[in-house]
């Protein structure tokens, strides 16, 4: 059973403070996005986006502040149980070219997680399909648009 209580959940950044050692990057940033909205984040390179998404999702600890996701604090969780409720689509995206759109959905759940192909495989097929790609489970990437291949 999939845990959605996640799923369109609020997001909440109090008073979020990111440095890379001694050199602060980010100061008391304040946010909050309604669920089922979308918000943007933009600026200039090198003005901290990255940061303040990998902050978000922990793949930089923050100095201080909190983040709230639907309410709780994703700071007083393991990092690797967050990490199994959201992602984060990277920029630049690294598919196999030689496999499926199928096959590298699967490959995670498959070869990191442990499950079994076959369960990766339904898994990944359903995941497809909820991002509107299961007529394009068959496709290589290069068969597919950079949207596509990011989904």
């Amino acid at each position: 059973m999939t845990d959605t209580s996640w799923k369109g959940a609020s997001l909440e950044l109090r008073d979020l403070s990111l440095a890379y050692g001694p050199i602060e990057v980010l100061r008391r940033v304040s946010l909050s996005v309604a669920p089922g909205t979308t918000t943007c984040i933009i600026g200039p390179s090198g003005s901290g986006k990255s940061t303040l998404l990998r902050g978000i999702n922990r793949l930089h600890e923050p100095k201080s502040g909190d983040v709230l996701l639907a309410g709780r604090s994703v700071l007083r969780e393991k990092p690797d149980a967050l990490r199994l409720r959201i992602g984060m689509v990277f920029q630049h995206f690294n598919l196999f070219p030689d496999h499926s759109a199928l096959e590298n959905v699967a490959l995670a759940p498959w070869k990191v997680k442990g499950l079994p192909k076959s369960q990766a495989m339904t898994i990944a097929r359903q995941r497809l399909e909820e991002v509107g790609l299961g007529q394009r489970a068959d496709h290589h990437p290069r068969d597919l648009s950079g949207g596509q291949q990011q989904r």
